[in-house]
């Protein structure tokens, strides 16, 4: 029995405000409704971001699993 090849990628997604190249497009920068979407906003994240948001998870699941620590006894 063979297995079937797998389906083709979708066509990668952009932010409105970005051309194929990743770069900023004037004409895009405000948020729009395109084809019946949400209004999509140029989104910029830093490594900081990141790393803040890293921290904060792994912070979170520490918590969590204290607490599933101490309601298993």
């Amino acid at each position: 029995m063979s297995v079937p090849p797998p389906p083709p990628l979708p066509p990668p997604m952009y932010f409105s405000g970005e051309t194929t190249q990743g770069g900023p497009d004037p004409s895009l920068l405000t948020p729009m409704l395109h084809s019946g979407h949400i209004p999509a906003f140029r989104i910029k994240t830093t490594a900081k971001d990141m790393n803040g948001c890293a921290k904060a998870y792994s912070l979170l699941q520490k918590k969590m699993a204290s607490n599933v620590l101490i309601k298993n006894y």
